[in-house]
């Protein structure tokens, strides 16, 4: 995806909990939407903001950040547990609430400085039935302060908040999720690598080079779950968006035979590229069953049955709708497609009538903006 959150929040409350916590937490709970079968009954995965006790890993020998050897996983590190005021309970499930609302929704990464200044448009953006956020710690902050005022203006909003699971943004971003897989950089292990040994990097357009996570670690994929459970548990969010949940930018071929958007001399194994597409599928099962009750929406060009659906990002990428919204066997329901419109000219723009129009006619959820730090309301939408 092209944006990335770096959220620059206050506070710091939560580090890496356990994957048995991580189950606990997220699949025990029942305040408001599961949905592992077709039955909508419960949805939000913790409606209480209320930082989790984190128990030590069963990871086995320590490793250090100047010298971990692969194979080798560093313990988590410990956390307080600590108790932080409930906010007021979600009126119904998520489901409830998205049910018969129209099919728009709004990505919402405003910065701490516009927050701090005043610039939160939290009138403009709690108009949308369905939002991305960024992450939020569980003590009082701009951004806590920003989503309640959301749910203020509209109790029925469903907030979903962002995590990028594989693409090592971890150095530039904040967040209980973040935290909790920041020890993921003392494990070389943890890395995807080509089949010489050497780390996978992809260069990206506006923020860089990244390293890849690998799906097939098990300490990813600890790390991955217990990040969830500390965003869920940190704000009461609906459910989670999971950015560049993918591998291919990292370890597919161009059409000319060279590493697609990574460094050049890395080797590409198709076979290791088809093992890893299929990590991300248990991967991704693996969150579902650990957080039933959790609206989970993906970024990326793998169908993923566990999810409720893929965002297509970009109007240049308009044309892969019809794909993402095809029905999956297996599929959890509700299934809810999304497809971003970036970027528009402005709410004005006469391109956002006729792709709303052709991306609801295949069931998909439609939005549209200038850039992901302005939310506006398009004159397409209505008054």
């Amino acid at each position: 995806m092209n944006f990335e959150v770096h959220w620059v929040l206050l506070g710091r409350g939560l580090g890496l909990l356990a994957i048995t916590a991580a189950l606990a937490a997220c699949g025990g709970s029942a305040q408001n939407g599961g949905f592992a079968s077709e039955a909508a009954t419960t949805g939000v995965a913790s409606a209480s903001r209320a930082a989790g006790t984190g128990t030590s890993s069963n990871s086995s020998s320590p490793g250090s950040p100047s010298s971990s050897s692969p194979g080798v996983s560093a313990p988590p590190p410990a956390i307080a547990g600590q108790t932080v005021p409930s906010p007021v309970p979600l009126p119904v499930t998520w489901q409830e609430r998205l049910s018969g609302k129209p099919h728009i929704f709004a990505i919402d990464f405003i910065q701490s400085n516009q927050l701090n200044n005043g610039q939160g448009a939290e009138p403009v953006i709690a108009k949308y039935p369905l939002v991305i956020t960024g992450e939020a710690y569980a003590a009082p902050n701009p951004m806590t302060t920003h989503l309640d005022k959301l749910r203020t203006f509209n109790a029925n909003i469903v907030l979903i908040s962002y995590l990028n699971p594989l693409q090592d943004s971890i150095p530039k971003s904040a967040g209980p999720g973040y935290d909790a897989m920041r020890y993921l950089e003392t494990i070389e292990s943890a890395y995807l690598h080509d089949a010489s040994g050497n780390r996978l990097y992809v260069s990206e357009d506006s923020s860089g080079e990244h390293a890849y996570f690998d799906p097939s670690s098990n300490d990813v994929r600890r790390a991955v779950l217990a990040a969830i459970h500390a965003m869920l548990t940190a704000y009461p969010f609906d459910g989670i968006f999971l950015d560049n949940y993918d591998v291919q930018n990292a370890m597919r071929l161009d059409s000319q035979g060279n590493q697609y958007r990574g460094k050049p001399g890395q080797v590409w194994d198709p076979a290791d590229y088809a093992s890893k597409l299929a990590a991300i599928t248990t991967l991704a099962k693996m969150i579902r069953d650990a957080c039933p009750d959790a609206l989970i929406v993906a970024n990326g060009d793998v169908a993923l049955p566990s999810f409720n659906g893929e965002l297509v990002e970009g109007h240049t990428q308009i044309s892969r709708v019809p794909a993402q919204a095809a029905a999956v066997a297996g599929r959890v329901l509700p299934f809810m497609p999304l497809f971003m419109d970036d970027p528009v000219s402005g709410p004005t723009d006469p391109r956002i009538a006729t792709d709303m129009a052709r991306v609801q006619a295949l069931g998909a959820w439609y939005g549209a903006t200038v850039n992901y730090q302005h939310v506006t309301w398009p004159a397409a939408f209505g008054p």
